[in-house]
């Protein structure tokens, strides 16, 4: 995922150029229980940079691609077209939805274990009084609401053409996709007037597993982004923080969302493991 920093506020927005399209991808880390038959199942990256909290450091792993977004602002819809998908292998279906083969287990589905999704049980941000762990406790995901029938119709129907049947990508399937119905005027203020409203359906177990309870979405949520002058897609120039700075208790709260929590001059982050694994990646790749 690539973001331009840009220096838009609310008073001086600064608008994405229409044509633009920005990906937002969820990765597992595939081990030695991976099998082929279970890797042929994935679009794999192999020898991907991975940061190890337990090494602290950058190592070469092999991950496979669980989840993306697609977002593409067009000349119809500036406020964007929000897409987002998921493998098939993720979770149990409810309805419609495929299931692996009896010998391929799901990513983040134990289906010994109950069929559950506690809210209460969502993990506190990462932050310097809560650093990442090298083996957090796992986590049982479900999916709470099912992929609309006519979602699934379409996956159907992109499963049978002959560039998607028997490749990789036969195993990813659209979760649901959102528009604005209010184009204009592009501006902060002017959230889109989402469709659909409805916010269950649209999460991506991957990338909002405890946000499948309330009424939210993907233009809802990134309107906090867009109000502020940032089209829609700008969360990196209010929402990033620095190790050292504590992190914010409720990442959506009006405080962030108005850009006012980083204002404060942030110490150095020099000594970061997280940054110093990039530079010295960066410097090895300039090397070569």
């Amino acid at each position: 995922m690539v973001y331009c920093c840009q220096p838009a506020t609310r008073e001086n927005p600064v608008p994405f150029d229409t044509g633009s399209t920005e990906v937002k991808a969820a990765w597992r880390i595939l081990t030695e229980t991976d099998t082929p038959a279970i890797r042929s199942r994935y679009y794999v990256v192999k020898n991907a940079q991975v940061f190890d909290v337990a090494a602290g450091k950058c190592l070469k792993k092999d991950i496979a691609l669980v989840g993306f977004h697609i977002v593409t602002k067009t000349p119809d819809r500036p406020q964007w077209i929000w897409s987002t998908f998921e493998q098939i292998d993720n979770v149990p279906g409810l309805t419609t939805e495929p299931k692996p083969p009896s010998d391929v287990p799901l990513s983040f589905n134990d289906i010994n274990k109950p069929q559950t999704l506690d809210p209460a049980r969502m993990p506190p941000p990462v932050s310097t009084t809560n650093p990442p762990v090298a083996n957090p406790a796992p986590m049982q995901v479900v999916r709470k609401q099912k992929i609309l029938d006519d979602t699934m119709a379409m996956n159907r129907a992109y499963w049978e053409l002959p560039e998607i049947k028997g490749t990789v990508w036969q195993n990813y399937m659209l979760v649901s996709t959102q528009w604005p119905t209010k184009i204009s005027p592009e501006q902060p203020a002017n959230d889109g007037a989402p469709f659909p409203t409805r916010g269950s359906e649209i999460a991506n177990t991957t990338t909002e597993t405890y946000f499948q309870f309330d009424g939210g979405s993907c233009m809802v949520c990134h309107q906090f982004s867009n109000k502020e002058g940032r089209d829609f897609v700008m969360f990196v120039t209010m929402d990033a923080f620095r190790p050292s700075v504590p992190a914010p208790a409720d990442l959506f709260s009006e405080k962030i969302a108005g850009g006012k929590l980083f204002q404060t001059e942030p110490s150095s982050i020099a000594a970061d493991p997280m940054v110093k694994s990039l530079v010295e990646f960066f410097q090895a790749s300039r090397e070569k």
